[in-house]
């Protein structure tokens, strides 16, 4: 099953968005939207852990005006999760991370091991 090519759902790569939480931490959410199970095996330092079948319940919850980054294992979940969320939250700037923690662990970035102190 494939998606049509006129997906508009946001991506940017994990170096992308490791450099949009650099730049402005304060303006920044992650969101992980794996499994209780997935997260419990794998967390990420600093993402906020809301599973998927959770996320339309929390949607009160996020932060206006800011930015918000989802991830999941492969960025099928993710991108499924701001397509959702999108005419829900107008005002913020979502995003998937495209190809989510396996594209990390392939070599692009492994945001769990970086000094990210600054951004709580």
């Amino acid at each position: 099953y494939e998606q049509p090519v006129c997906d508009s759902v946001p991506e940017v790569s994990f170096k992308r968005m490791l450099q949009e939480i650099s730049s402005d931490s304060r303006k920044v959410s992650l969101i992980d939207v794996r499994s209780t199970e997935e997260f419990r095996v794998n967390p990420i330092d600093k993402a906020r852990h809301i599973p998927m079948e959770l996320l339309i319940d929390s949607v009160d919850e996020f932060p206006e005006h800011e930015t918000i980054f989802f991830v999941c294992q492969s960025g099928k979940r993710s991108k499924d999760a701001v397509r959702q969320l999108l005419p829900l939250l107008p005002d913020r700037k979502l995003y998937s991370v495209k190809g989510g923690i396996d594209a990390m662990e392939s070599g692009l970035e492994n945001i769990s091991n970086r000094d990210e102190s600054d951004l709580a």
